[in-house]
């Protein structure tokens, strides 16, 4: 994938390449009053009113998804097939082809797994847990030339830890893929472990020339936490360190001819830190000017340390700062890029018809402080909590765009459906296979508002025989019996 560098106009219309097939599917997401079950395609003339797809049958944590390209292949199979992941029961992944009611489960992946905390003396929880998610956390990259698609997760026990495992075209099984082992030190060094929960997968492209920095696949960012022996105080926050792992072979100690190094692993310190810690980013893999380049976007700042002040004085405090920094990594170092035009963490990147895009995600800013004094005549604990957290989510889209004065972050002309962070994003060679919009929903043929799904905020205006996508405000849905946007509590075809 190259980077398209083109000036763009500005406009009220969405501007793409009109000769350009490809789609970008969306789904699920977090929003302001929590998680959603939303499923949205992106075409080169807007937003897609009806999608080939049957609704997702849960809400879905940090979620991944891919659409099957079968295009390329020599014997390709009858049909692609949608791929999600992230939901918390015994079908973390499920699968669907266009045209089908139910999603089907797929095996192979570790399932959700709830944890139980100790019973504590006290009124609350100490020391407080680390972060530990108790999902799959799915990350996703394609490798095209041995046509798989490979799945980085977490450990469902233990962040710290996680694993690889690829899906064949046209299986519904996933299996364990080498080096299926993953466990990576942070920036600090010492006496800290890396969470690879917030951090950000991807895979370099090969270069127009073979290079040693062709096929990697890199783990950027997360978040590190002290393991030190003396319990009365924590740190954890944002990392910068960057692990990497090659088909090529790991590269040992006194340098080796690529390729054909040492077994393939998971390495710390092979590749150079970022210039700034962060997680909760967003990445991806390009050429630049024909050399193997990641690109980094955005993303959180983020400090917690906790500590004791002798047995009855307790406090912790955490601090959030939401970046809007880019760094393009060249193989051999980092350096910084334009800074997108609103500062957002939980957005996803993508390549979509010769552009680079960002889309949506969240501000997250502020200091949450928290003490705890144990009052002895009373025999109880006095708790002050001062949270200055503010989140705010957005539903603007960025453009990487060429101008006079070099590369910069401009403006989209058009906006997500809905303001969120957290969603899955997938490409689509070919919109077609999912968006239809000629049915009997949307072929206008009366006049007047028509829904756009069975449990949708989006809704089609029909004027003149000619179909227009509008949305209902954030957290409503349309109801096609009021012809209104009302709570789904109220909408039959939500329940």
């Amino acid at each position: 994938m190259k980077i398209h560098l083109c000036l763009v106009p500005l406009s009220i219309f969405i501007h793409f390449n009109k000769g350009c097939d490809e789609g970008l599917l969306f789904l699920g997401g977090e929003v302001e009053g929590g998680r959603i079950q939303e499923i949205h395609l992106l075409t080169k003339d807007g937003w897609c009113s009806n999608i080939d797809l049957p609704p997702l049958p849960s809400v879905l944590e940090r979620p991944q998804a891919y659409f099957a390209d079968y295009s390329q292949m020599s014997n390709p199979p009858p049909a692609e097939a949608a791929v999600v992941c992230g939901f918390h029961d015994s079908s973390p992944c499920i699968f669907a082809f266009p045209g089908e009611k139910e999603w089907s489960p797929m095996t192979g992946v570790p399932s959700f797994q709830r944890k139980n905390r100790e019973t504590k003396d006290m009124d609350f929880d100490w020391p407080p847990a680390q972060f530990e998610s108790t999902a799959m956390n799915p990350m996703m990259v394609k490798d095209t030339d041995n046509e798989l698609i490979i799945m980085m997760n977490t450990n469902v026990i233990d962040s710290f830890t996680g694993g690889l495992m690829h899906n064949l075209p046209y299986s519904s099984v996933w299996s364990e893929k080498f080096p299926s082992e993953i466990l990576l030190e942070s920036e600090i060094g010492p006496y800290t472990k890396k969470n690879l929960t917030g951090s950000c997968f991807l895979k370099t492209p090969k270069g127009r020339e073979f290079s040693k920095y062709d096929d990697e696949y890199l783990i950027t960012g997360g978040r590190y936490q002290e393991t030190a022996a003396d319990m009365a105080s924590r740190r954890t926050g944002s990392d910068s360190a960057v692990g990497r792992m090659s088909y090529h072979g790991a590269e040992e100690e006194g340098g080796c001819n690529y390729p054909g190094c040492g077994i393939p692993r998971w390495q710390s310190r092979v590749r150079p830190n970022m210039n700034e810690a962060r997680e909760d980013h967003t990445c991806m893999g390009l050429l630049n000017a024909g050399k193997p380049s990641a690109l980094v976007a955005g993303g959180l700042d983020f400090y917690w340390i906790y500590g004791n002040s002798g047995a009855a004085s307790k406090s912790q405090f955490m601090t959030y700062n939401t970046l809007k920094s880019t760094e393009l990594y060249n193989g051999t170092h980092w350096t910084f890029g334009p800074n997108l035009r609103e500062p957002r963490t939980g957005a996803q990147m993508a390549e979509f018809c010769g552009d680079i895009l960002v889309f949506g995600g969240k501000q997250m800013n502020g200091r949450y402080d928290w003490y705890a004094d144990y009052i002895l005549p009373e025999d109880s604990w006095s708790i002050l909590e001062v949270d200055n957290v503010t989140i705010k989510y957005l539903d603007s889209v960025e453009r990487l765009t060429y101008g006079f004065e070099g590369l910069f972050w401009s403006s989209a002309e058009f906006k997500l459906p809905q303001k969120m962070a957290h969603f899955a994003l997938a490409k689509v060679h070919d919109a077609s296979l999912l968006c239809k919009q000629a049915n009997s929903l949307t072929d206008c043929s009366t006049e007047g508002l028509q829904p756009a799904g069975l449990c949708s905020n989006q809704f089609v205006r029909c004027t003149n025989g000619q179909a227009q996508v509008e949305f209902c405000e954030e957290g409503l849905v349309f109801n096609p019996a009021t012809q209104a946007c009302e709570q789904s509590v109220n909408v039959d075809t939500c329940n």
